[in-house]
């Protein structure tokens, strides 16, 4: 197709075949974020960063670049490496290469998304492939050559018309090949799609990045009133169901079994290596069903201290890949390390806290975690946020008032949502002003109206306000978009124990009004709101107001 000497041509989707010489007339290849020029051996980003990467590393990507998706024995990978039968320890050279050519891909051995090790035999290139074909001066080459035709090669109308055939042969593949790419396009998100964050895979060697980025990217990512991520406390509750523990690594495997179990759509893929002095940083959103890629982007931070603004950079731009708006971008975007704090190690003991906090219930556990962010950072206002809730828990009311006042102080730099969280709790839990919490989660709700935790905000500010009906509605709502709420079925329990009229301790407190079939959850949280009376006693000693009209029944 392209003459006599080209050698390189499309044998299916994304793939190039060749023979075993490469030929230095093909411009480049590409696959992933990345382009490898064939002719000079440079690798480079998609934004057009040159990656230093040179010698073995090199070498070893263009071997498993010339025959992907197919076993390269080491044997294979040390003929070429060393040709002439020098004697080395070749293993653990041919390991070495590998490390630098994985850490130069932000690849991992472990969740590999370009380099597969198949033990004991050797590695496969698995990533989709694309040629870069030559360009002008390549054409004027094969012009020239053209004009002493090879032999063997037909001239006049027959050629014209083997040529055109070939022509229309060619420009038919081209269509076939995109038309399968269209059908193969992923579709994009709704705004009824969930997406699951999976664990960051680092391969730094540094582990304060270990919970630190997956927590950076949930805040960045939980600012967008588009996007809905699957609840921690929902992964840790499925995760057992799925024969894992509830506290499991979410490798790029795990985690896309659990978004089809759970029915989400996406995962967002992590991870991270060092480059030199340099951090590189990858985010990939893979469709759990067909592992398909929806979009993915690659930043690089010149220093450790750079790495979560350059992880906001690259969250913001997947963002907009994603299908959401380019207003709505724009007006939920503040940098991770505004939203929360510039600490890497802050972040990693807010990151736990939260884990613990929400996904454990394990509130003793939570707590030091906590402490140990805000002693890094003090003014660390989500960490004061994560207080506030670990001390309700814990019935620790005026501690719980402090923090929530302390948030409520440093709330200017915080993301909208975040704000919108710490302003209900500071009127809810110190000001007492109900009105004013209702209104706060009231505006809550309309901006990000996927987000169940200003439901759960309204259950108590309803009961407080005396609306034992309206409590009852956000109750349901609550659950209507988190089935796994504690908080929705522990409000419906207090609506029914309000609305019932109970003689004696343990009865079933059921409206006549409502259906059978829904009465097992009801009693599911009723157990639950008895066996926590001594908890609602404390509360309404130090909110009398809040619990006023819901006096205990037993």
């Amino acid at each position: 197709m392209e003459g006599p000497n080209a050698r390189g041509t499309i044998r299916r989707k994304g793939q190039i075949t060749r023979d075993k010489t490469v030929d230095t007339r093909s411009n480049a290849v590409r696959f992933g974020s990345f382009e490898l020029d064939l002719r000079t051996g440079e690798l480079r980003k998609e934004s057009g960063a040159r990656i230093r990467l040179e010698g073995q590393p090199i070498q070893i990507l263009l071997l498993l670049l010339d025959r992907p998706g197919e076993l390269v024995t080491q044997e294979e990978v040390r003929k070429k490496l060393w040709p002439d039968g020098t004697v080395v320890e070749y293993e653990h050279s041919i390991k070495t290469a590998l490390r630098k050519l994985r850490r130069a891909l932000c690849d991992s051995a472990d969740a590999s998304q370009y380099i597969e090790t198949l033990p004991r035999r050797g590695y496969r290139f698995i990533a989709s492939i694309e040629g870069v074909l030559p360009t002008g001066p390549t054409v004027e080459t094969n012009r020239a050559s053209s004009r002493v035709p090879p032999k063997g090669w037909r001239t006049g109308r027959r050629a014209k018309a083997g040529l055109l055939g070939a022509a229309a042969v060619v420009f038919l593949a081209g269509l076939t090949m995109g038309g399968y790419r269209f059908l193969r396009h992923t579709r994009a998100l709704t705004q009824t799609d969930t997406l699951v964050v999976s664990d960051f895979v680092n391969a730094t060697g540094d582990p304060v990045f270990d919970g630190a980025l997956r927590q950076g990217l949930t805040v960045q990512l939980e600012q967008s009133p588009f996007l809905s991520l699957v609840s921690e406390a929902r992964i840790q509750g499925t995760l057992p169901l799925m024969g894992q523990p509830s506290d499991t690594q979410l490798t790029p495997k795990i985690a896309r079994d659990l978004c089809q179990r759970v029915g989400s759509v996406a995962v967002i893929n992590g991870s991270i290596a060092s480059l030199g002095r340099q951090y590189v940083l990858d985010l990939k959103a893979v469709e759990c069903r067909t592992g398909d890629s929806l979009a993915e982007e690659q930043v690089t931070a010149d220093s450790k201290e750079q790495v979560l603004k350059s992880l906001a950079q690259a969250a913001t731009k997947l963002r907009r890949k994603l299908g959401e708006s380019l207003s709505s971008v724009q007006r939920f975007d503040t940098p991770i390390e505004q939203a929360t704090t510039p600490s890497l190690e802050a972040l990693q003991a807010y990151s736990l806290g939260m884990k613990l906090l929400i996904g454990k219930s394990e509130f003793n556990a939570a707590l030091p975690l906590f402490k140990r962010a805000i002693d890094l950072d003090p003014n660390f206002a989500a960490a004061y946020s994560g207080l506030v809730l670990t001390y309700l828990n814990l019935v620790e009311t005026d501690l719980a008032s402090k923090a929530a006042e302390k948030a409520f102080e440093l709330r200017s730099g915080v993301s909208q949502a975040e704000k919108f969280l710490i302003e209900a709790s500071y009127y809810e839990f110190v000001s007492g002003d109900l009105e004013k919490a209702r209104q706060t989660c009231q505006v809550w709700s309309q901006t990000y109206p996927r987000d169940h935790s200003p439901r759960g905000f309204r259950i108590g500010i309803y009961a407080g306000l005396g609306q034992y009906d309206r409590e009852l509605e956000e109750a349901q709502a609550n659950l209507g978009l988190d089935p796994t709420s504690a908080l929705g079925y522990g409000g419906l329990a207090m609506s029914y124990l309000t609305w019932a009229d109970l003689t004696k301790p343990g009865r079933l407190p059921v409206r006549r009004s409502q259906k059978t079939s829904t009465r097992l959850s009801f009693a599911t949280a009723s157990m639950s709101w008895h066996s926590s009376r001594t908890m609602r006693r404390k509360w309404r000693d130090k909110w009398p107001g809040l619990l006023a009209s819901q006096e205990l029944k037993t």
